[in-house]
């Protein structure tokens, strides 16, 4: 929420002292979700090779296989940010690390081509990639939208998303030199078995540290909540049905002389759906 007027007073009037960093920690631990992603992602491509001559499988089988990913991140796109959307950032991206890992575990357990038909080693692969590609989908509409919207003032929405930027194109460098040295010394189902620690941490410290609201966490201050814009924070919890919220939100609103009643505005929820409240700054538009 800003204002134009240069003379108005501030909604909020907080303690002079400097703000907390959890923010910054928050989109550190997101930074981290891209890495872990895209090591998990592309881990396949790589150990692909030495995957397919130990089950006799041909490149065309393969490349089969490694098509399953894109066909379940394609179609879980909107599905999966609906879901997040519902669920929360904090449950849903600790839920998807947890099936990042598991899945990864799953595909070093792939029985070998003396145990099961090639047809049956090709369709548990595929099924497998499937859904790892229908729960990575997810992580980009929860991070780089709810949780960005929700932790970071409008104004500053790119660097955040920027640097989880950085970290997917981190984890696509690691992947490379990381599968391959694994594969080499241990065979490539280590390689799986041996990064899937990765998301299960990821699982753990996600869930530790984030609250999908800054007013909901212990480490925010005054400060830190005013600059993220607390007016904003309010919205969004009014609009997930929080009474208290809604109570704070009317207050607020009757405390600022820039307010007054009667007007109306209609702002976007990070579901892309619009809601109306009935006060309203007089110079001012929220979304």
């Amino acid at each position: 929420m800003s204002s134009e007027s240069a003379d108005a007073t501030p909604v909020l009037r907080v303690a002079h002292e400097p703000p907390t960093w959890v923010r910054w920690r928050i989109c550190a631990l997101m930074t981290g979700a891209s890495f872990v992603a895209y090591i998990l992602r592309t881990n396949m491509s790589v150990a692909g090779e030495p995957m397919a001559a130990d089950l006799r499988m041909s490149h065309v089988q393969l490349g089969i296989i490694l098509s399953g990913w894109a066909w379940g991140y394609a179609l879980f796109q909107f599905p999966g940010g609906v879901l997040g959307d519902r669920l929360g950032g904090r449950r849903a991206i600790t839920g998807l690390a947890l099936l990042w890992g598991v899945l990864n575990l799953l595909v070093a357990f792939v029985p070998a081509r003396d145990v099961l038909p090639i047809t049956g080693v090709i369709v548990i692969l595929m099924v497998l990639r499937f859904l790892m590609g229908a729960a990575q989908a997810p992580l980009f509409p929860v991070i780089g939208g709810r949780m960005v919207a929700c932790w970071f003032p409008v104004s500053g929405w790119a660097l955040p998303n920027s640097l989880q930027n950085v970290g997917l194109t981190f984890g696509a460098a690691a992947t490379g030199p990381l599968i391959a040295w694994l594969a080499q010394i241990s065979g490539w189902r280590h390689s799986f078995l041996l990064t899937a620690p990765l998301a299960f941490l990821l699982a753990a410290s996600w869930w530790w540290y984030v609250r999908d609201q800054p007013s909901r966490h212990s480490g925010v201050n005054e400060a830190e909540l005013a600059l993220i814009d607390e007016i904003a924070d309010l919205l969004l919890s009014a609009d997930a049905g929080d009474r208290a919220a809604e109570a704070k939100l009317a207050g607020r609103y009757a405390e600022d002389p820039r307010l007054h009643p009667g007007d109306v505005v209609t702002c976007i929820s990070p579901r892309g759906v619009g809601f109306q409240v009935d006060l309203r700054r007089r110079t001012s538009t929220m979304g």
